[in-house]
């Protein structure tokens, strides 16, 4: 995949799963459609990313359990994004031979759920370093890097990761 599409891809990604969830917390279903509408735009396009680069699935499929296990699809355009997200990874899983993967999804998956649950109870975190490590849900950040550095991930899908993140938060702190 084209070094500027996956960047671009995981930017796009990461800025519409802000929305939504900035949506479904802010303007309390209010606009549930065209919300709905960005969750299967967004689905989709992770899930062409899932379905056409192995090291994409293995990263969006661990996010996938994370936040399932984590609680935190917990309404209609989250539970009909991760359906589609999930149909996805599971077509990828039977055909196209990824079963290989599932330790190292499930290992990051450990720790995108350890982001949810720490992200969660930040604010209790007294030390000026637990609670803004997990405020910035910094465990897969570092799983990923780690898994970089041993050249099972690229560094490119670090950046890339990076991205998405940098992403969500920048439009997690817009105003309207």
């Amino acid at each position: 995949m084209d070094l500027l599409m996956m960047f671009a891809s995981y930017g796009i990604g990461g800025a519409l799963l802000s929305e939504i969830d900035r949506r479904q917390d802010e303007l309390k279903n209010k606009s549930e459609l065209f919300t709905i509408l960005l969750a299967v735009i967004n689905s989709l396009l992770l899930s062409y990313l899932v379905l056409t680069d192995a090291s994409s699935a293995i990263l969006f499929a661990a996010v996938l359990i994370g936040v399932i296990f984590g609680g935190k699809v917990d309404n209609l355009p989250f539970l009909l994004g991760s359906l589609i997200l999930g149909g996805a990874i599971l077509f990828r899983v039977i055909y196209q031979n990824f079963s290989y993967a599932i330790p190292l999804v499930f290992a990051l998956a450990i720790s995108a759920l350890l982001d949810e649950y720490g992200h969660d109870r930040s604010k209790k975190y007294k030390t000026r370093l637990i609670g803004p490590f997990f405020e910035h849900r910094m465990t897969l950040k570092t799983s990923i890097l780690v898994l970089s550095v041993v050249k099972v991930i690229s560094v490119w899908h670090f950046l890339a990761f990076l991205i998405f993140d940098i992403a969500y938060e920048l439009n997690s702190k817009r105003v309207g």
